[in-house]
């Protein structure tokens, strides 16, 4: 597309040159810096009577030092002498890509579309025009790396949250829509706060971090699991150190494991301070600090309030039972060691 624009300005070849800019392809920036390198001066007046007083200035209009007219409207509402007399460029994007749908290409940056461009390059030409859905995911995935046809598992659903905020730009409201409507076709995925995520980075870092962490502490009980597991996506907030409910499930899912070194790397994972009694598996050691003071007292108060969370459960199931009792072990053996500091 931008050697296609380009080439619509040879140097020293048209004394005026009249274009069409209804998206605001030549807004200010490399084109323009082009523009002026090649020596045309660039008129962009949308009051007709500030464009008149703006052209009689530059004239006559020459071939060494050539002038561009832009308006956002249609050619035929150029004034007819400049328009009979220049060459006639018509940038509107449903011209640059023939084969895309314009709409979503309206909301694209203007960096985006040169990505855009740049991606176009790599791939195969596009035989048919696309459909308005075809063309977003298209552009999801050459500008934001998402592919839609991927499974849809919660791996790759935080992988595709993650490629948003890598861009460090907005994400367009009609691509945020379409992927809104294929995250939320999966059940559990569907209970994140994905408008939140998709939006906040530190939301998206905050519900990172009470994730993993919920992976490595005790569990809490079902009754307490249930109560939290409903999120209001407009107004969440998150304390990573209070228990959470299970949306992304660390500890099981193998493909959020491999996704952990990532998350620390791109510092959306903060390493988290445990007792080397927790005993971390080897998937989560890399963002996991041990604190070598005496975590002895801490485990104890941990499990403590685990039991008595436990205790209010109505379940009577052998392995309800069976966890309680190991628990109610462990914190007998750290009750009664002398010397384990205890407060009353």
């Amino acid at each position: 597309m931008r050697a296609e624009i380009l080439r619509s300005f040879p140097p020293s070849t048209h004394p005026l040159t009249v274009v069409s800019d209804p998206d605001s392809v030549l807004g200010e920036g490399p084109f323009r810096d082009e523009l002026r390198a090649r020596g045309f001066q660039v008129i962009d007046e949308a009051d007709p009577v500030v464009l008149r007083i703006a052209v009689q200035q530059v004239r006559p209009f020459t071939t060494m030092s050539p002038v561009v007219v832009v308006t956002t409207d249609p050619l035929s509402t150029v004034p007819y002498d400049l328009w009979q007399m220049g060459q006639h460029v018509d940038l509107s994007l449903s011209r640059l890509h023939l084969m895309l749908a314009p709409g979503p290409l309206r909301e694209l940056s203007r960096l985006q579309l040169w990505r855009l461009d740049d991606a176009l390059q790599g791939l195969p030409p596009i035989g048919a025009q696309l459909t308005m859905q075809s063309t977003q995911s298209l552009l999801l995935r050459a500008l934001f790396g998402i592919n839609c046809d991927d499974a849809l598992t919660p791996a790759n659903a935080l992988q595709w949250l993650l490629e948003i905020h890598a861009r460090q730009e907005p994400l367009p409201k009609s691509l945020a829509t379409i992927l809104l409507n294929v995250l939320r076709q999966d059940s559990t995925i569907a209970t994140w706060p994905l408008q939140a995520l998709m939006q906040d980075q530190v939301a998206l870092s905050l519900f990172i971090a009470s994730q993993f962490r919920a992976a490595l502490l005790p569990p809490v009980s079902v009754e307490r699991v249930e109560s939290e597991a409903n999120l209001h996506e407009a107004s969440t907030t998150y304390n990573s150190d209070a228990p959470q409910p299970i949306l992304a499930d660390f500890a099981r899912d193998t493909a959020l494991q491999d996704l952990v070194p990532r998350l620390v790397r791109e510092k959306m994972l903060s390493p988290i301070v445990v007792g080397a009694w927790m005993n971390p598996p080897d998937w989560a050691k890399i963002a996991v600090m041990i604190d070598a003071r005496d975590q002895r007292p801490d485990q104890l108060k941990i499990l403590l309030a685990s039991l008595r969370e436990s205790l209010t459960s109505a379940s009577s199931t052998w392995e309800y039972w069976k966890t309680l009792a190991l628990r109610w072990a462990d914190v007998t053996r750290l009750r009664y060691m002398p010397d384990v500091a205890i407060e009353s």
